[in-house]
């Protein structure tokens, strides 16, 4: 979390308005943090069940899935014409 969390808060302060940015702020971290808890859970869960590499491999394929969902959702498309 520590490597992405910069580029978080930039991809929040380009698309939160400057009157809403403490409000955007404040629901990203109460969403991390509400996050957080079942997440550790899940992960502990699995490494208990199937051992340490399955619970990293399910974390690196959800990163994986987060990449591309950031790609196609929030991330902007820019188009370059020619004029």
């Amino acid at each position: 979390m520590g490597l992405s969390e910069g580029a978080e808060r930039a991809l929040i302060s380009d698309y939160a308005s400057p009157d809403e940015r403490g409000t955007a702020f404040g629901w990203y971290h109460l969403v991390s943090g509400i996050a957080a808890i079942p997440a550790g859970l899940l992960f502990g869960v699995i490494w208990h069940v199937f051992g340490a590499a399955v619970a990293f491999l399910f974390a690196s394929l959800l990163a994986l899935l987060a990449i591309v969902l950031l790609r196609l959702w929030a991330w902007p498309v820019r188009h370059h014409y020619n004029e």
